[in-house]
């Protein structure tokens, strides 16, 4: 065989070695490209995941915030409105005319001989007149500062009821708050 033979065999097997190789290089290169390829997907799906649930999740804070803040609302509201109920109570205890003034004067006499029998008695200047005259058994002893109502003591003055139409309005309020609101807000 001759020089030139063999050079061309020598030449042909490289190149086909050269192909085998080049097109192994070609398919593992492609396996790679394709496992890059199942990498970067299954990243990009799980990044998808977590920000779904992470807009989820921020979804579902925002509503329930906005509910709290919605119930803290409706309650501030009610309140508000139950105090406007119970000034404007208070406001008409005060602008009671002279004969209802007269009559609550009477039950609260009444109510306050039951306990306190004989003692002093006292009113706010408005209303000194009415007292002196329906409370006749305790002893006028003084103007007080309130809206309405009397404060009566024992003669001993061990004993004092707090009958002014601000201490008997919060007392009923406290006791029956919950029956207003049920009233105003079902």
């Amino acid at each position: 065989m001759s020089l030139d033979e063999v050079a061309s065999k020598v030449t042909e097997k490289g190149k086909r070695e050269s192909n085998q190789i080049l097109k192994e290089a070609g398919q593992q290169s492609l396996q790679i490209l394709n496992k890059a390829e199942k990498e970067a997907k299954a990243i990009v799906a799980e990044a998808r995941d977590k920000a779904e649930k992470q807009i989820k999740l921020m979804r579902e804070q925002e509503m329930s915030s906005a509910e709290v803040e919605g119930r803290r609302n409706m309650l501030k509201t009610e309140k508000d409105l139950l105090d406007i109920v119970k000034q404007m109570t208070f406001e008409a205890l005060k602008a009671a005319p002279l004969p209802k003034r007269e009559e609550m004067i009477g039950g609260l006499v009444k109510q306050a001989s039951t306990i306190i029998s004989e003692g002093y008695v006292y009113a706010n200047a408005q209303d000194a007149p009415s007292v002196k005259r329906l409370a006749s058994k305790y002893q006028y002893s003084g103007d007080i500062d309130c809206a309405g109502g009397l404060v009566i003591e024992s003669l001993d003055r061990s004993q004092k009821l707090d009958l002014r139409y601000e201490t008997l309005l919060e007392d009923l309020w406290q006791e029956k708050i919950g029956e207003v609101a049920d009233i105003l807000f079902k």
